[in-house]
């Protein structure tokens, strides 16, 4: 059985678990959301094949964007990234055993 901080997500359609506090399940869905999103851009515009690849380049045009935009010099923008990498860090930790 799940528990209620357990996200079962799908990105570029491989099912994905992932832990996160449940105050930060919509936001969890929505970053998740903008990544499969992108990633099936970069999948259909580049025909990359392999899914690493895929999310490498998918991460370097959300941080070019966000580096384009003009924000991240800004403090609080820099203090939400540390706050979304914590996380990021927290969910993927539970991951690391599934590879072991």
């Amino acid at each position: 059985m799940e528990d209620e901080n357990t996200i079962t997500v799908s990105i570029l359609d491989r099912k994905y678990h992932f832990v996160c506090p449940k105050e930060e399940h919509e936001m969890f869905h929505a970053c998740l959301a903008l990544l499969d999103s992108r990633m099936r851009t970069v999948k259909s515009k580049n025909k990359v094949h392999t899914t690493e690849r895929i999310a490498i380049m998918a991460s370097l045009t959300l941080a070019r964007d966000f580096l384009s935009s003009g924000k991240a010099s800004d403090v609080s923008v820099e203090k939400k990234l540390e706050h979304l990498e914590g996380i990021i860090n927290e969910a993927l930790t539970p991951q690391e055993k599934l590879f072991e």
